[in-house]
């Protein structure tokens, strides 16, 4: 099994929260910081696959010739690359 390397940090949570929380980790018999971890990994992973989605709206956005990024120069100056 491969080592994962923890850093320990301090965090300031309102009440609510902390209770809600300690909740959570005693009705899933985990601790606090476990489930704190896989909260803050979860929203980060959706964060990701959301950044992803947006990045897949960009393709197809533009029209033009589909040697456009090859042949740039061509395109806007009307000489190849290649001179």
């Amino acid at each position: 099994m491969m080592a994962v390397t923890m850093h320990r940090t301090q965090v300031l949570l309102d009440s609510w929260l902390h209770d809600a929380l300690k909740s959570v980790a005693r009705q899933e018999g985990r601790s606090l910081a476990a489930v704190i971890r896989a909260i803050l990994a979860e929203h980060l992973e959706q964060r990701r696959a959301q950044a992803r989605k947006g990045l897949g709206k960009l393709a197809g956005i533009a029209e033009g010739p589909s040697d456009l990024g090859r042949e740039h120069d061509a395109h806007l100056y009307g000489r190849s690359g290649e001179e």
